[in-house]
């Protein structure tokens, strides 16, 4: 491909030419000759109709999210779509009982490598749980999600405009061999940045009890008191974190604490959505992959 140079820049296409923006860049390219039928048909497309099978199955994970979790995925929360499709890809290939291209989510998750990969995944790439929460959560199917003696001002890292915190959560059955779920919502608590130290437990709204893998979810709002007594939320949510605290967790109490080391930067990020035809890092598992490997 090669880049368009000059102070007028296009976007479309003059018969065989078709000029695109991509990263901030204009270039200008060829048409393809491929048809669509040949793509979904010709065997020499079929390892590309295998990566597409997999990759959309990826999709349609973190499109069910959206719609299971409308009310707590904010649009705010930068990169997570591209970060949670990478990792399910990344995940995926644990299923080592199915054919490349029928590589499923659910039974991946079996393997303990796949849960271990998952958990703690931040949405907000910018504002991980870990450095917002500084105390562990406990976890009990039955009763609820708790952490002890927080003192607000100590072991919740406040942004400089907020005075109010509102910790939420929510427990996601999915199925994934079906492709369904079912979400069970949490009570929440609200938190001033000057109150004093408690115990605070999150519970069950609903004794619902699905089939299929089991995710908890917590999240963490930030607000701000208006002289009329009305919250306004900080930074409209990119101060928020919300995270993947447990998965399938066992009978009794089990603890969340999440790793000290931070998000990539946003640079980071950046020079991986510019470098498509690069390698490709997965920051939650470390290793590197090449493009064939998805």
């Amino acid at each position: 491909m090669a880049k368009q140079i000059g102070p007028v820049k296009i976007i479309g296409t003059i018969d065989d030419m078709v000029f695109y923006q991509q990263d901030e860049e204009y270039y200008v390219r060829y048409n393809g000759t491929v048809s669509r039928y040949r793509i979904l048909k010709s065997a020499a497309y079929d390892l590309f109709r295998r990566h597409s099978r997999e990759f959309i199955g990826c999709q349609k994970i973190y499109s069910r999210l959206k719609r299971a979790f409308r009310h707590m995925l904010s649009l705010e929360y930068r990169f997570s779509y591209l970060r949670f499709v990478q990792l399910m890809l990344d995940v995926r290939k644990l299923d080592l009982n199915s054919a490349f291209g029928e590589r499923n989510i659910g039974k991946a998750l079996q393997n303990k490598e796949a849960i271990r990969r998952i958990l703690g995944f931040d949405f907000n790439v910018d504002s991980p749980l870990s450095q917002k929460l500084r105390k562990p959560i406990q976890i009990n199917e039955t009763k609820g999600i708790g952490i002890a003696d927080i003192l607000p001002a100590q072991d919740i890292d406040f942004p400089n405009t907020a005075s109010l915190a509102n910790i939420r959560a929510a427990r996601l059955h999915t199925d994934f061999l079906n492709d369904q779920e079912t979400v069970v919502p949490y009570s929440e608590v609200w938190l001033r940045k000057d109150g004093p130290k408690n115990d605070i437990l999150l519970q069950p709204l609903s004794d619902t009890m699905a089939h299929g893998t089991v995710f908890y979810f917590l999240q963490i709002h930030f607000y701000r008191l208006k002289k009329d007594g009305k919250k306004k939320r900080v930074g409209e949510g990119r101060h928020d974190a919300m995270c993947i605290i447990a998965i399938n967790p066992q009978p009794g109490i089990q603890l969340f604490t999440q790793p000290p080391s931070g998000p990539p930067s946003q640079k980071l990020w950046q020079r991986r959505q510019r470098s498509t035809s690069q390698k490709l890092i997965d920051h939650v598992t470390g290793k590197v992959y090449k493009e064939g490997d998805f």
